[in-house]
């Protein structure tokens, strides 16, 4: 009797069937075990040092100390049959080291030994907050013991089963919402990032990511289903990712809202507080608990200010998107502070403020994802008047350069023909250096005549006339000749291979002879090809001048040219073959291209071969191919033959 009649004077839970919950609050009896010395024996017997709470939650900031909370406990059934079953819960995860005893008439009782510095699957409840079972059938003394290196925050709560069971499952319904909404976040704007190419974007990425784990960390998810595993992890995973938060969310502030155009020393300030916060996140692994996160606390409330500054000057600057940057950062950082402070003890309602980051968060990701979609917008805008702009450009680009063109290709014809005119007048001279000389003797002759004693004579005038006469008409058949050679025909004919090449060879018959060139052709194809004979030709012409130029150069003793003409299926083939030492490697690939050659700017103008090439293959339809083969060049033209 005096033991109840203590237990109804002093803080009393008194458990019945019409209530389902119990906050532990204001009155509960608290003491402060400043060294962490005293045990269970000892303190059952120290009620008179234990002091009445004053405050409605059990909240006492950072402290090293250890609490002992004594909380007196009755239940009174009102139903005859059945009785209730009854939880003690304690939903703040970075807790330490939580011991709960319950003492009955019978002794003292070790209900669990649980907290963050022990593994998770040591735990007897695989929750994410401490929870164990109470036994409630007669009056008893619920102990509590906590030491942390966080902050000292107790929130206690009594449930019964039924109770228990809907609160977890609400926690479970709205973490499950929360963490769902940020991983399709994360992997939304890593499709936006793989798509844009826009590293905004990956910072933005970083950001939430480091986010969601920091959450983790303090919402004990992480270490149930995460680092269960990891203890070093579990005790440093809030100071770690706080740190990167931090670190990541200035990295996409100075990047999103462009800090470096108009506000370089506001950059240069968040840079330095960026820098400090990873070195802050690297002396967390070793320095203590206590120092890092009272440094990371001051930080809460140091960098939303700068970044929320940030957000304003951006506005400043006309940056539309940036009106959502500071509405998402505004919320999402109050809230922050909000939390913080709480933790410092400042504040209380740690029941509610739990929550306002995780609501604050899923606004700002809201804002900012609106911010990053109208900043898309924008520069989608931007870029279509940029493709605008330099699409009229490239517009007026294309026209001067296919003018351009134009006039090359005007020249490139011109000096086509003067290579034509050039290859005309050298091989006239050859045809009429012979007969030249024959009218030069001619002349001679009678003039000599003339000057003797017996005069010319009415026979030899006859004879001269008849002589030089015929000299001239050779002469005159060999100009006609050239200048039909070189008059090309405007409608394409059937004609032999084998006969333009030989109106060439005579063309060139003192060429060849002067140069003691070895000429040997092989025939085996009576098909006709469909084209122009005198270009056709033009081009063997131009195969013979190159070959005799490279006889010269490349002092040749014994000068060999092969023709070959061959047929197969659907095409006539010609091969063209010297042994003048052949082309050289880095040469033979440019060969065809205009304005390149091998003779030296003032011995060949570059466009012999690559004339040849347009008039075999645009305009025959056939194709003009070149390798070294046999000490020499063998070009290879192959043309469809008529069917």
């Amino acid at each position: 009797m005096l033991l109840f009649l203590n237990l109804k004077a002093a803080y009393l839970v008194q458990l019945n069937d019409t209530q389902e919950s119990y906050q532990i609050g204001k009155g509960v009896l608290y003491l402060e075990d400043k060294n962490s010395e005293f045990r269970i024996s000892e303190i059952v017997y120290k009620a008179g040092e234990f002091t009445a709470l004053s405050q409605d939650e059990l909240s006492f900031g950072f402290t090293p100390s250890t609490y002992w909370f004594k909380i007196p406990l009755e239940y009174y059934a009102k139903k005859k049959i059945g009785v209730k079953q009854w939880w003690i819960d304690i939903d703040y995860t970075l807790l330490d080291d939580i011991t709960i005893y319950q003492k009955t008439g019978n002794g003292i009782e070790l209900l669990t030994h649980t907290g963050d510095a022990m593994a998770f699957n040591t735990r007897e409840v695989k929750w994410r907050t401490y929870s164990c079972i109470l036994d409630a059938s007669y009056p008893s003394v619920i102990y509590v013991r906590v030491q942390t290196q966080s902050s000292m925050q107790v929130p206690i709560t009594i449930y019964s089963s039924e109770k228990i069971a809907v609160v977890k499952q609400s926690q479970t319904l709205f973490y499950g919402f929360f963490y769902g909404v940020l991983i399709l976040i994360i992997f939304y704007n890593l499709f936006l990032f793989i798509v844009w190419n826009d590293k905004n974007y990956l910072h933005y990425l970083f950001f939430i990511s480091t986010f969601v784990l920091w959450r983790l960390s303090i919402d004990g998810l992480g270490h149930q289903y995460i680092w269960s595993d990891i203890q070093w992890l579990a005790d440093k995973a809030t100071l770690i990712f706080i740190g990167l938060t931090f670190f990541n969310a200035i990295l996409f502030t100075r990047g999103f809202l462009h800090l470096q155009e108009y506000a370089k020393t506001l950059n240069k300030v968040l840079i330095l507080a960026q820098y400090f916060s990873a070195l802050v996140t690297l002396t967390s692994f070793f320095l203590p608990y206590t120092v890092v996160i009272k440094v990371l606390i001051l930080l809460v409330f140091v960098i939303p200010i700068m970044l929320l500054y940030a957000g304003i000057k951006a506005l400043e600057h006309k940056y539309r998107y940036a009106r959502f940057y500071v509405a998402g950062w505004t919320v999402f950082l109050g809230a922050s502070v909000l939390f913080a402070m709480n933790k410092l003890d400042i504040i209380g309602g740690y029941e509610y403020i739990r929550y306002f980051q995780p609501i604050g968060s899923l606004v700002e990701v809201a804002f900012f994802s609106l911010a990053l979609a109208e900043r898309i917008n924008i520069l989608r805008q931007n870029n279509i008047k940029t493709l605008s702009r330099l699409n009229a450009h490239l517009q007026s680009e294309v026209h001067e350069k296919v003018s351009e063109i134009r006039k090359k290709d005007e020249l490139l014809i011109q000096q086509s023909r003067l290579a034509g005119m050039g290859e005309m007048l050298e091989n006239i001279a050859h045809q009429w250096k012979q007969p030249l000389h024959k009218l030069s003797l001619v002349i001679q002759n009678h003039y000599f005549k003339y000057q003797l004693e017996n005069g010319v004579t009415k026979e030899d005038v006859e004879k001269f006339n008849e002589q030089s006469g015929a000299l001239i008409e050779y002469m005159s058949s060999t100009v006609d000749d050239f200048r039909n050679f070189f008059n090309p025909k405007k409608e394409s004919e059937e004609f032999l291979l084998s006969t333009s090449v030989e109106k060439v060879l005579e063309m060139s018959a003192s060429i060849i002879l002067e140069h003691n060139i070895n000429l040997s052709i092989n025939n085996k194809s009576n098909s006709l090809v469909k084209g122009y004979p005198n270009e056709f030709a033009q081009v063997i012409l131009n195969l013979f001048s190159n070959a005799k130029d490279a006889f010269i150069v490349n002092e040749i003793k014994k000068k060999e040219i092969s023709i070959s003409i061959f047929e197969d299926k659907t095409s006539v083939v010609l091969e063209f073959l010297d042994n003048a030492g052949g082309i050289s490697e880095n040469a033979i690939e440019k060969v065809f291209d205009p304005y390149f050659t091998t003779k030296g700017f003032k011995e060949g103008s570059g466009i012999g071969l690559y004339m040849s090439k347009m008039i075999i293959e645009k305009s025959m339809n056939g194709k003009f191919l070149v390798e070294n083969s046999f000490g020499g060049a063998q070009f290879s033209i192959k043309l469809p033959k008529m069917l």
